[in-house]
C-alpha cells in the first residue's frame, strides 16, 4: 500500500486552487472577492505565508493600510519561524512528504509553516526532492515572500502615517536585502525611505508639534473607521425587537428612561483633529442613532441610573486596593485566586466579594489565571493617555471570548456598542482624506501588543478559529467601539487612568457639550441630573428639573469646561467627527464672527 503524503491532503489541494483564483481576482481588481478567497485559503492552510502576503496587498489596495500592516506582520512572523525551524536541523529526505495529521503533536508554528511552504513547492515538482534542494528552494521562496511582506508593511505604515515604524521596516529591508537589483522592480526600500522622510518634513512644516516630539507623534497615525463589508456581526440596532430587548435591560438599571431611535445631524469629517480650528462647509442631513429619553422628570442631583459591567479594567490590578471585577473598594475582607496569589498581601488578583470572584471565574479569569501580564501593565502605566486603557479592555474582551468560546463581536457587552458606521458598498464609496484617518492607529497598540497578549494566553494566532476571532479587523472594530464609548477615571495625583470600563447601556446616551446629565465611573457607572448653571450640587429635593419628561438625556464625552476648539479636538475620537451640539454651533458662530471681524479690520 502506498503511503499517504502531503500531496494527497485535500486542504492543501483546495488552498492551491483558491490561491490561483484569488490571484486572478486581485489582478483584475476584484478586490473584495480576492480578500474573501485569501481568507478562505487561510481556513484550509492556516500557516500559509503567501496567503498573508497577498491578502496584505489586497487590503492595501482596498484602502485599509492598517489591515495590510497586520497581515504583512503575521507573514513576517511565519517567515522568521521557518528560519528558526531550519537552523541546525537535518531534514530526512522524503520525510517531509509524509502527511501531517491533525493529531500529530510537537508541530510548532515554524514546522507548520515550513510544511505548508514546502508543500506548495512540492506540488510544482514531479518528484521528491533532496534535502539540499529543499533548503535552497525554501530559502528562495521565503526570502521572496519576506521581502514582499517587509515592503508592504513599510508602505502600509506610511499610508497610515505611522512614519517611524515604517522607517524601521524599511531599514530592516535594506539590511536583509542590501542588493536592490536582486529584488523585484516594485520593491525599493531606499526609495520608500526617502519618500517617508519627505512626508515627515512636510508634516513638520504643517504642524510645529511634530518638530518637538517626532518620535512619539510619528508613531500615531489613522485609518478608516467603518463597518467592514465582510463584518456580519454588527446587529441592526434600530430594529424594533433590538430596541425592545435593550429597553428590557435598561429597566434593570433605571425606571425613569427608555431607549428610542433618533435622527442626529451627520457629523462633519472635514476638520483635521490636530488643528485647533478649521471652519469649513457644513454637512447637511441626519442619520439614525439610538438615544435615551426621560419617561418622567429627572432632577438636578438625582442619581437615576446605575450600571455595572464585566468589561471593567484596572490599570494595575495586582497592586490596587480595588476589586478586579467591579472596581469597588476592596475593604478588609476580600477574595483571591490561589493560582494567581503570591502570598503577599500587597499583590495578587483580588475581588471585593464571593459574587465578584464567581462572575470573574465564569466569564474571563481562566484565560488570564497565573499568566504574566506585568509587561502590559508596565507599558500602560508608562503613558498618561487615557487611550492606553483600550489595550486592557481589549485584553479582557479577549479573555472573555476565549473563556466563553464566543466571537468577541458577539459578546453581549460588546455587540450593541456603537463605534463604527456603515458606508456605501465598495467600490462605489471613496473615503475622503480625513475619513481615511478617522480611527487612531498605533502599530504597537493595535498590532504587535494584541498578538503578544494572545500568545501569553497560549493562543496560536494562526489557527482558523483564532483568525476568525482575532483577525485585525475584529481588533479594529473593538478599538473603534472602545474609543467611542469607554469611560475612565483618572487618578487625582498621578493624572493616569486608574479605572476604565465599557457599559452597554451607558453607551446609548448621546453627547452634548451642554449636557443635562453627568456620569461618574467607579465600581459602577452612575448618571445624575445635571445643569451647567447649577452643576450637580443642587439637592434632589430642591426640585430643579434637569430633564423634563419626553426630553432626550444628553451626557458628555469630553471635559465641558474646555473652550470650543479644545472640545472639538477632544471629542473627535469618541464622536468620529466634529461635535454639532447646540452649544458648539453657537460658539462656532461667535468664533466665525470674530474671525470675520479681524479680517475686516486687517483689510482696511
Amino acid at each position: 500500500m502506498n503511503e499517504v503524503t502531503i500531496l494527497d491532503d485535500p486542504d492543501l489541494l483546495t488552498s492551491q486552487t483558491l490561491i490561483h483564483k484569488a490571484a486572478a481576482a486581485l489582478f483584475r481588481k476584484d478586490l473584495l472577492v480576492a480578500r474573501e478567497l485569501y481568507t478562505e485559503v487561510l481556513s484550509h492552510t492556516p500557516y500559509n505565508i503567501l496567503a498573508y502576503v497577498d491578502r496584505s496587498k489586497t487590503h492595501l489596495e482596498l484602502g485599509y493600510p492598517d489591515l495590510a500592516a497586520g497581515d504583512a506582520y503575521r507573514a513576517l512572523l511565519l517567515g522568521d519561524a521557518i528560519r528558526e525551524t531550519l537552523q541546525g536541523r537535518t531534514l530526512i529526505p522524503g520525510s517531509v512528504d509524509r502527511k501531517v495529521n491533525d493529531g500529530d503533536e510537537g508541530w510548532a508554528i515554524g514546522e507548520q509553516a515550513f510544511i505548508t511552504t514546502y508543500s506548495h513547492i512540492r506540488l510544482l515538482s514531479e518528484r521528491a526532492l533532496g534535502e539540499e534542494h529543499i533548503k535552497k528552494l525554501l530559502k528562495i521562496a521565503v526570502d521572496g515572500m519576506e521581502a514582499s511582506a517587509l515592503f508592504t508593511l513599510a508602505r502600509s505604515l506610511k499610508e497610515a502615517r505611522c512614519f517611524m515604524d515604517a522607517l524601521t521596516y524599511c531599514k530592516m529591508g535594506l539590511t536583509r536585502y542590501p542588493d536592490a537589483s536582486a529584488l523585484p522592480q516594485e520593491i525599493n526600500f531606499q526609495a520608500e525611505t526617502d519618500m517617508i522622510h519627505q512626508l515627515m518634513e512636510q508634516k513638520k512644516e504643517e504642524d510645529p508639534r511634530f518638530k518637538l516630539n517626532p518620535n512619539i507623534l510619528f508613531r500615531h497615525g489613522g485609518c478608516r473607521r467603518e463597518v467592514y463589508p465582510w463584518n456580519h456581526h454588527e446587529p441592526d440596532r434600530y430594529n424594533a425587537k433590538t430596541v425592545a430587548s435593550l429597553n428590557a435591560k435598561m429597566a434593570e438599571s433605571s425606571g425613569k428612561v427608555e431607549i428610542r431611535v433618533v435622527n442626529l445631524p451627520i457629523l462633519q469629517k472635514r476638520q483635521d483633529p490636530l488643528n485647533k480650528l478649521e471652519l469649513s462647509d457644513k454637512v447637511s442631513g441626519s442619520e439614525k442613532q439610538l438615544g435615551v429619553y426621560a419617561k418622567e422628570d429627572i432632577y438636578v442631583g438625582e442619581t437615576f441610573f446605575r450600571e455595572m459591567s464585566p468589561l471593567t479594567v484596572l490599570s494595575d490590578p495586582e497592586y490596587s486596593r480595588l476589586c478586579e471585577f467591579c472596581a469597588a473598594d476592596l475593604g478588609e475582607d476580600y477574595e483571591t485566586c490561589e493560582d494567581c496569589w503570591e502570598g503577599d498581601e500587597e499583590s495578587g488578583i483580588m475581588w471585593c466579594s464571593v459574587e465578584c470572584k464567581k462572575n470573574a471565574i465564569e466569564k474571563y479569569h481562566p484565560a488570564l489565571c497565573a499568566r504574566d501580564f506585568g509587561w502590559v501593565y508596565r507599558a500602560i502605566n508608562a503613558s498618561i493617555s487615557t487611550s492606553s486603557a483600550h489595550s486592557l479592555l481589549l485584553l479582557k474582551t479577549y479573555a472573555t471570548a476565549i473563556t466563553l468560546d464566543t466571537h468577541p463581536l458577539e459578546l453581549p457587552e460588546v455587540k450593541y456598542l456603537y463605534g463604527v458606521n456603515r458606508v456605501p458598498f465598495y467600490p462605489d464609496y471613496t473615503p475622503s482624506t480625513l475619513e481615511r484617518q478617522a480611527l487612531p492607529f498605533n502599530f504597537t497598540n493595535q498590532v504587535t501588543r494584541p498578538i503578544q497578549m494572545l500568545q501569553e494566553m497560549d493562543v496560536d494566532i494562526f489557527q482558523p478559529n483564532a483568525v476568525d476571532f482575532f483577525d485585525l479587523w475584529v481588533i479594529q472594530t473593538l478599538w473603534a467601539k472602545f474609543i467611542g464609548v469607554a469611560s475612565a477615571r483618572v487618578h487625582e495625583r498621578t493624572g493616569r487612568t486608574e479605572i476604565a470600563a465599557v457599559h452597554m447601556l451607558y453607551s446609548m446616551f448621546n453627547h452634548s457639550c451642554d449636557p443635562n446629565i453627568t456620569w461618574e465611573c467607579g465600581g459602577e457607572v452612575n448618571f445624575t441630573g445635571f445643569s451647567r448653571k447649577c452643576g450637580r450640587t443642587s439637592e434632589f429635593n430642591n426640585g430643579v428639573v434637569a430633564v423634563k419628561k419626553g426630553e432626550e438625556c444628553f451626557s458628555h464625552y469630553c471635559d465641558i469646561s474646555l473652550d470650543y476648539s479644545d472640545r472639538q479636538e477632544h471629542a473627535w475620537g469618541p464622536l468620529g467627527g466634529r461635535c454639532s451640539c447646540s452649544r458648539c454651533l453657537e460658539e462656532e458662530a461667535e468664533v466665525a464672527a470674530e474671525l470675520m471681524s479681524d479680517l475686516s479690520i486687517k483689510s482696511k
